[in-house]
């Protein structure tokens, strides 16, 4: 004797199939026939590049650095949703265009990095992410462009 169940007590469990909490089962996936997993190349992505800490206000990186957060206490600060990050927020290099400026203050140095993403330039503790070159110049006036005599 075989248990019919009701449409409706089905309903959780393809919520929470269709929600992605609870995979499907394997018949129910789709893809390919006979290939249950794409190549791992396919699969693989670059690691994330590490975040530090970057500010909008140099007061204020001073005062979350001033509570003496290491590298994993800032990363659970800014983890944390109900913390008031005061602006500042995680930087990864690919987010770095250039050096605006930097300081020294109180034995400190610190880089005023500007982002590709925003206008407003962020603090960080200096070093803490690679500045790109800036563009050299070439001394060749471009091309189609007067050039002026002595």
């Amino acid at each position: 004797m075989s248990a019919v169940r009701s449409p409706s007590a089905l309903l959780p469990l393809a919520c929470l199939v269709l929600s992605g909490v609870c995979p499907a089962p394997a018949g129910a996936q789709g893809g390919p026939p006979g290939n249950a997993r794409p190549p791992a190349a396919q699969t693989a992505k670059a690691p994330p590049s590490p975040q530090v800490l970057g500010c909008p206000s140099l007061a204020n990186l001073l005062r979350i650095l001033g509570e003496g957060r290491n590298e994993r206490g800032v990363a659970a600060f800014l983890a944390d949703a109900k913390a008031d990050h005061l602006g500042c927020t995680g930087l990864s290099r690919e987010r770095v265009a250039g050096l605006s400026g930097s300081v020294t203050l109180g034995g400190g140095t610190y880089d005023c990095l500007t982002l590709r993403d925003t206008a407003v330039c962020h603090w960080t503790q200096a070093g803490a992410l690679p500045v790109p070159a800036p563009a050299k110049a070439t001394g060749a006036p471009a091309a189609g462009k007067p050039v002026r005599a002595p």
